[in-house]
């Protein structure tokens, strides 16, 4: 962390000498939101016509208060948000629930050949609520812990491209993400992730590897478990391809190997990949992934081979006003991974997920908002029952800002060419 202030304040003192000037932006939201959720343990077909099914279930109305500050230049953007979450239940004034929600980005051009990136995000809430949290496009399925505990999970990462010729690029980039109970800090489960790779572009393909590493301090759902850590390290060949203007491809394979220190032994190599595609229109986009590989789960503590299949669309039908629609669907399978002791296997089985969101402006500050997420999981090993949960959500956001304009943080986009890459404010053109 204190390496990463030290990298703010130098790309902060380069941005602000930089002859074009940051344009900061202030932005306060305030959301009424009614809403329902629920939750219902499925009894197995093996329990018996007896066995109880436990299930949870409230309406509610929300409060959300945040606010957002953004700035831009033609070399440095960054981003901070924080929302504060206040769910009152309609049957039990008693059952109020408290919610935190931070986000930080921050984009950097550090030369002319070189950009750097920084992301963080913390949450803290029930995993129920958690699945609303993130933006309805970009759902992803997983398994989630039994019931509806109270989590604090959050992640925090860099990244680094750089040009090194006309052709030549190199990327690198380490993430670290953790989850906890809200009343249990000390059940921690960490992983620290890293990459690097290196590609050679031509006019509509990128070609490449890309080296993989992870590191694991998991702990189980069992009360009495004890943490464990788990390596993998990966090689994959990379392929970037733009089929047309609008239409582009990614997709990577390669082989991995993973160590699991739970009295199990080092996994023969295991083949893992991936396949991307996306098409981008003017202010939409829609995109379908499929990945294979070993996969750690912070919540349910666990190292799996996991296949996923995704999803997205994100389609706004008035590029000045916020009238956009937003939907992502997925499937999960995990598997035990072969010598693996069944420590570390608990609680595999299947996930579905869906989410939808439409967001429609009454006026230039006022927004109405609907939204719905699914999450189900099922053939879930170590005797854990099918469960299933949903949220809907409808209200009113109200906002205020000094700008209209809210300055984007850069991103790199998947295009070969460019052309899905958000560059900084005010900067120049790039050839």
């Amino acid at each position: 962390m204190r390496a990463a202030l030290a990298v703010l304040v130098i790309v902060a003192l380069a941005g602000g000498a930089h002859p074009v000037r940051a344009q900061t932006v202030i932005q306060l939201d305030g959301a009424v939101n009614l809403g329902y959720q629920s939750t219902t343990a499925i009894a197995a077909a093996g329990d018996g016509p007896g066995a109880p099914v436990p299930t949870g279930s409230r309406a509610f109305t929300e409060v959300r208060p945040g606010i957002l500050v953004a700035s831009g230049s033609s070399r440095l953007a960054w981003r901070l948000g924080y929302t504060f979450i206040a769910m009152f239940d309609f049957t039990d004034l008693a059952g109020t629930v408290y919610s935190n929600r931070l986000d930080a980005a921050l984009a950097a051009e550090l030369s002319e050949t070189t950009v750097f990136t920084l992301t963080a995000g913390a949450v803290q809430g029930g995993t129920v609520f958690q699945l609303s949290e993130r933006a309805p496009e970009a759902g992803q399925p997983a398994l989630r812990a039994p019931g509806n505990p109270a989590l604090v999970a959050g992640s925090v990462g860099e990244s680094t491209t750089t040009a090194l010729t006309a052709h030549l690029r190199l990327g690198q980039g380490v993430t670290a993400s953790f989850s906890t109970p809200q009343d249990d800090l000390g059940q921690l489960s960490y992983t620290l992730a890293g990459y690097a790779s290196l590609e050679r572009v031509f006019p509509r393909d990128a070609i490449g590897f890309e080296l993989r590493s992870n590191l694991g301090r998991l702990r189980t759902q069992a009360a009495d478990a004890t943490p464990y850590y788990s390596i993998t390290n990966s090689l994959l060949g990379r392929w970037s391809h733009d089929f047309s203007w609008r239409w582009s491809g990614f997709a990577t394979a390669g082989v991995e190997q993973v160590v699991t220190l739970a009295g199990s032994y080092p996994l023969a190599i295991l083949p893992t990949g991936s396949v991307n595609a996306s098409y981008q229109m003017r202010d939409s986009a829609l995109s379908w992934s499929f990945t294979h590989g070993a996969a750690t789960n912070l919540q349910t503590g666990t190292v799996a081979m996991t296949d996923v299949v995704s999803a997205r669309a994100a389609v706004s039908f008035d590029p000045v006003r916020a009238r956009a629609f937003g939907v992502s669907a997925g499937f999960l399978h995990s598997q035990p991974l072969g010598e693996a002791s069944a420590l570390v296997a608990a609680g595999t089985g299947n996930a579905v997920q869906a989410d939808a969101g439409i967001g429609w402006a009454l006026t230039d500050s006022v927004v109405m908002t609907a939204r719905y997420s699914l999450a189900y999981q099922f053939d879930q090993t170590g005797g854990v029952s099918p469960s299933l949960a949903q949220v809907f959500m409808l209200g009113v956001t109200a906002r205020y800002s000094n700008d209209r304009y809210v300055p984007p943080v850069p991103t790199m986009g998947q295009r070969v060419d460019g052309g899905d890459a958000v560059g900084f404010p005010g900067a120049r053109p790039v050839p």
